[in-house]
């Protein structure tokens, strides 16, 4: 998935919801894998040139605003409404929606381990 959206431009900033922004979204649970791992892995990525937190504070487009993109890559899993798109292009030349990037997903596996737990 870095790879490809690297493709698209010279510089590749990845932005990392902060452990804040995630409970926030996901509920008191979550994250799974904090947020220093998650850096830290994506550090180990040749194609991430930039990796950033994105606090709890920040408002949905802060990063898009700074650095207003040439290109902008979501995932088809993550892309949100039309509207939002709309916003999001107000800062970047295109938008381009990439296939998700795996197969699976922490919360995927949240939930197999939780229906596993259930069947007993």
């Amino acid at each position: 998935y870095l790879e490809k959206a690297k493709s698209y431009g010279d510089i590749l900033i990845v932005g990392v919801d902060s452990d804040a922004r995630v409970k926030k979204r996901k509920g008191p649970t979550r994250p799974i894998v904090p947020e220093h791992e998650r850096v830290l892995i994506l550090s180990h990525v040749r194609h991430a040139d930039v990796i950033t937190l994105k606090g709890v504070e920040d408002e949905s487009n802060h990063l898009i605003k700074l650095v207003q993109p040439d290109t902008l890559v979501v995932s088809e899993s993550t892309k949100h409404g039309e509207d939002e798109v709309d916003e999001k292009a107000q800062y970047c030349g295109e938008i381009v929606v990439l296939e998700p990037q795996a197969e699976t997903s922490t919360s995927a596996k949240v939930r197999l381990i939780q229906i596993a737990k259930d069947a007993k």
